[in-house]
């Protein structure tokens, strides 16, 4: 992936503020929460479809996440079950909760990014990691041991980490590309095509800018959609007014993007809406007339997934 995009300058300081609040309220809200159900469901998810489209168990796969983020639990669950699995992220992911790690985020990431990693870590984080460790552990008090290796830290549009990670069957992402400059992404796509097995697949699952909660907006998050919630900002805020932009980088790539994007260079075997018509109660006449440049599967598709099958092999 590029350099990290992860604060953007625009969004003023005052609106960084009621976000970091946001975030610790939502930590302290889960930080009772010992529930891997998530976990065990996506494992489920993308077992099924090694089964489906390579006719083996991912445990016989050799797979990549790209963008394992900074809760990494995803990819921990997955080696925990026996999966041959690597991730690579720009930035660096707390394991231990060491000194080391928290200082390598704030040099890599800044003092905004390392203040967020390190509330996270000991309001919520560290404990769920603990009991985490603890469900995964083969045998009592004997937590899994997490190899650091398959936690990579670097760029996955540069042809290091594809060049001593040739031959997987199986690749995912998701919520990630959407963070990724297009001309990277680009890239990306190119050196996973030609380094992964012919026969793969991949599952990418981006957030769709144009959705109602493309622009990232903490008030229009996909689980705030059907709460009774006092609202700063409007529907479809960021295609609008985008009074109060997401402290986060966007490339703003819409669905016929992704699929011109993928098109390049994988044969796109399946396109899943996760969630269809999310946000269609909030749209009105005047916001449709307002937003008439955009057709309804544009508007109302956030969350889609991709599977993918590599077609050619170009140079990158």
């Amino acid at each position: 992936m590029p350099d990290s995009k992860s604060s953007l300058k625009s969004t003023s300081t005052l609106d960084r503020l009621r976000e970091w609040i946001a975030l610790m309220r939502l930590s302290l809200a889960d930080a009772g929460n010992r529930d891997f159900s998530d976990l065990q469901t996506s494992f489920t998810q993308h077992d099924q479809i090694a089964q489906k489209y390579l006719g083996r168990p991912l445990t016989s796969c050799k797979v990549i996440e790209i963008g394992y983020g900074a809760r990494p639990n995803r990819l921990i669950w997955f080696f925990g079950h026996g999966v041959d699995i690597t991730g690579i992220d720009l930035d660096q992911p707390i394991l231990r909760g060491s000194a080391s790690e928290f200082f390598s985020v704030f040099r890599k990431n800044g003092w905004e990014r390392a203040i967020k990693t390190i509330a996270r870590w000991f309001l919520n984080e560290r404990n769920f990691r603990r009991a985490l460790l603890a469900q995964l552990s083969q045998q009592p008090n004997s937590p899994l041991q997490l190899p650091p290796q398959r936690f990579a830290v670097g760029n996955a549009s540069t042809d290091d980490f594809w060049a001593s990670h040739r031959g997987a069957n199986y690749i995912f992402s998701e919520d990630v590309f959407e963070h990724i400059p297009s001309d990277s992404l680009q890239q990306i796509l190119c050196l996973m095509a030609a380094s992964m097995d012919p026969m793969g697949v991949v599952y990418v699952k981006p957030m769709i800018f144009t959705g109602i909660c493309g622009g990232h907006h903490l008030e229009w998050y996909p689980h705030t959609l059907h709460q009774p919630t006092k609202r700063r900002t409007q529907p479809w805020e960021h295609l609008r007014k985008n009074r109060h932009p997401a402290n986060t980088y966007l490339n703003k790539l819409t669905l016929a993007d992704y699929r011109k994007l993928f098109s390049m260079h994988f044969d796109i075997l399946e396109e899943t809406c996760v969630q269809p018509n999310l946000g269609i109660h909030f749209m009105t006449p005047e916001i449709r007339r307002e937003l008439s440049q955009y057709p309804d599967e544009e508007l109302f598709s956030n969350g889609v997934i991709f599977l993918l099958r590599p077609r050619r092999n170009l140079p990158c």
